[in-house]
């Protein structure tokens, strides 16, 4: 083999040992990228999950992700179509996906949320209800009475 030859082979290997490692790094770069993006994610976003119980033995489970301090309403609107009215106090769910409050029957849209190993009767409106990382909430068709 010619002396140009090797030097030729010697310069292909190393210029293949040299993409590598910068390949290697960079890849590298892109994991810490990830991670660090992953956790900025979490700083930015809070996931829930949404239960709607029809009161007829139907429900649905879905999962959000929405910017930090979005409320139960928000959460709701991306799961489902809903009516809404307006009031001084705060915005009233009137209908879930077709399923309408009824005054005569006493059967409306009540919201809970799980702590501690319970659900529990929100205390206030959906819309003022900020949505807490990690939660489970649900919406049931009940009968109520105050």
């Amino acid at each position: 083999m010619d002396r140009g030859t090797q030097i030729a082979i010697s310069l292909t290997i190393v210029a293949i040992l040299f993409s590598s490692f910068a390949l290697i790094h960079s890849q590298q770069g892109i994991n810490r990228v990830e991670k660090r993006l992953n956790e900025l994610e979490s700083l930015l976003l809070v996931k829930a999950e949404i239960i709607i119980d029809y009161g007829n033995g139907t429900k649905t489970t879905s999962t959000v992700e929405l910017p930090k301090n979005s409320t139960l309403l928000d959460a709701l609107r991306k799961v489902a179509v809903t009516e809404e009215k307006k009031f001084d106090f705060g915005i009233l769910v009137e209908s879930i996906n077709g399923v309408k409050n009824n005054p005569s029957t006493k059967k409306f849209w009540i919201w809970y949320i799980f702590q501690n190993n319970q659900w529990k009767m929100g205390q206030v409106g959906a819309d003022q209800e900020i949505l807490q990382n990690n939660a489970k909430y649900k919406w049931s068709y009940e009968a109520y009475s105050s």
